[in-house]
């Protein structure tokens, strides 16, 4: 599974943004990788040519990305790229939210 929480914005001092990539074996979790982005390096191509890479190098199954700060555009470019995307509707907090998707 690929969790994505996305922060798109013209401001170089907005949120970082997030990737996070984890193994499910039974009712346990694993972290396989996570990496951040901030400032100008969440330039949306470069974002969208990493989460491919990672997704393959990794063998991800689905990636769940929020779809708010710019999270359905990452979408739809990801899913043009024939990758298992889940947009997620940010209604409840963080945690709640990435649990329902596990």
């Amino acid at each position: 599974m690929f969790g994505i929480d996305p922060a798109f914005s013209e401001k170089t001092n907005t949120d970082s943004m997030t990737l996070t990539i984890t193994a499910h074996n039974g009712v346990n979790r694993y972290i396989i990788a996570s990496m951040e982005f901030q400032g100008t390096e969440k330039d949306e191509e470069k974002f969208v040519a990493t989460v491919e890479r990672l997704y393959k190098i990794h063998n991800c199954s689905c990636i769940n990305i929020e779809a708010n700060n710019g999270g359905e555009i990452i979408g739809r470019m990801l899913k043009r790229r024939n990758l298992a995307v889940n947009v997620v509707k940010a209604i409840k907090d963080k945690v709640t939210r990435l649990r329902e998707y596990e």
